[in-house]
């Protein structure tokens, strides 16, 4: 028997569009007894308040790690003997895919978050870090179903097997999709976790075919069932975000886009996963 053991942090997809600590509760549903997850988060600071609408915490300095410890066995589910042989590190980061693809708000990232008595905003012009001592904590509640998820591991597996030695297939570039998905789960911050978000949903529609313009929108509606104009939204900020501001029509573009950037930032999420599920069978 072997044990695959990875900590992973639960990272709302849209962390970073408001100044606050989250807090992610999980359950499991449909346990298989393939894996077993524990809460493993440490540090966190005393509360101060305690309100329906508004808890806060006081950080004090102190480190606040925010991380689940995952453990897989081996000889439980043959369907996934497969992980078991590839080398940790793209084991663990198979099985953070897999969480994330699972549900639709949640990233479970390799990357361990902790969070100090400082707040960090970032714009696309800026970074400014300054002190804040009291932190609004946003418990959320986070169900995630282990048939799924295994069943997904298994798809995986099988296309990371079966692109060796070949070009230019769809095979190749449904996990080049999900390797652009990989790099959006470690990116530490809102704009890179976005624009590879993006990247793995433009590869994974255009998996059969290159597509660009009114050809992409329209197929990619289909694909996943957004109206166009969302997708077409979904375009402009990647567009925005990717390039520099020409006049002051995409300034205001991006300014009107941040204001609203949980929602896109959720939507993008919800575009990647639909479109590596589908082309993954699922």
């Amino acid at each position: 028997m072997i044990k695959l053991t990875t900590e992973l942090s639960l990272v709302p997809v849209d962390m970073g569009t408001r100044l606050e600590i989250p807090v992610v509760n999980l359950t499991i549903r449909n346990p298989r007894g393939v894996f077993d997850v524990v809460d493993n988060s440490r540090g966190i600071g005393r509360e101060i308040s305690n309100k329906a609408d508004s808890v806060k915490t006081v950080i004090n300095g102190l480190i606040s790690i925010l991380a689940y410890k995952f453990t897989l066995e081996s000889g439980i589910d043959m369907h996934i003997e497969k992980l078991f042989e590839l080398l940790p590190p793209r084991a663990q980061s198979i099985l953070s895919i897999s969480c994330s693809l699972s549900n639709p708000t949640i990233l479970f990232s390799p990357l361990i978050y902790s969070f100090t008595n400082s707040i960090i905003e970032e714009t696309p012009h800026r970074v400014r870090c300054y002190p804040a001592k009291i932190l609004k904590l946003n418990k959320i509640e986070v169900e995630i179903d282990e048939e799924k998820i295994l069943n997904i591991i298994e798809r995986i597996l099988k296309y990371e097997t079966s692109v060796f030695g070949k070009e230019n297939t769809i095979e190749k570039n449904i996990v080049e999709s999900i390797n652009n998905y990989q790099l959006a789960l470690i990116s530490p911050s809102i704009f890179p976790r976005f624009v590879f978000l993006f990247h793995a949903f433009e590869k994974a529609v255009n998996a059969d075919k290159d597509r660009s313009g009114k050809d992409f929108v329209k197929h990619a509606s289909k694909l996943i069932g957004f109206t166009e104009s969302k997708i077409r939204e979904l375009l402009k900020f990647y567009d925005r975000i990717k390039h520099v501001f020409r006049n002051t029509d995409d300034i205001l573009t991006m300014e009107n886009n941040i204001k609203n950037f949980s929602e896109l930032a959720l939507r993008m999420k919800k575009a990647a996963d639909n479109a590596i599920l589908y082309r993954i069978g699922l």
